[in-house]
């Protein structure tokens, strides 16, 4: 098991371009809050778990697994963008960044989507 563990810790970690751009472009800090997603991340991949808590929700493990697989720096650096953001106060750091983390590529689509939206109304005027 520890040895899946640390395969799949190495293929999150070039998903994400970690030695390249992560590492490049982050603080000390951040770097700390990456370390836990790709450990979250991780953890979530060798799970025997038929379900994961995402928000309030139990999703299949399979589908949380498949989109973790998908993650790449920017969603990373959505998700650093949120947390630093955040005017609340986060209790519960795993659940904050696991569903960060699957709900990362949805959120910049639906940023893109308004930027896009914006975009569009102006040049109608």
């Amino acid at each position: 098991m520890r040895e899946d563990y640390h395969t799949y810790e190495e293929i999150i970690k070039e998903n994400i371009c970690y030695e390249d751009t992560v590492k490049a472009q982050c603080s000390d800090e951040e770097m700390k809050q990456v370390d836990f997603m790709v450990q979250l991340m991780a953890e979530t991949m060798v799970s025997s778990a038929l379900t994961v808590r995402i928000g309030k929700k139990n999703l299949p493990a399979d589908l949380v697994k498949s989109r973790f697989m998908k993650i790449w720096y920017e969603d990373i650096f959505a998700v650093l963008r949120a947390v630093k953001k955040s005017k609340a106060k986060i209790k519960y750091f795993r659940s904050y960044y696991l569903t960060s983390l699957y709900y990362a590529d949805h959120t910049e689509n639906i940023k893109n989507q308004q930027i896009f939206k914006n975009e569009y109304e102006e040049m109608k005027e």
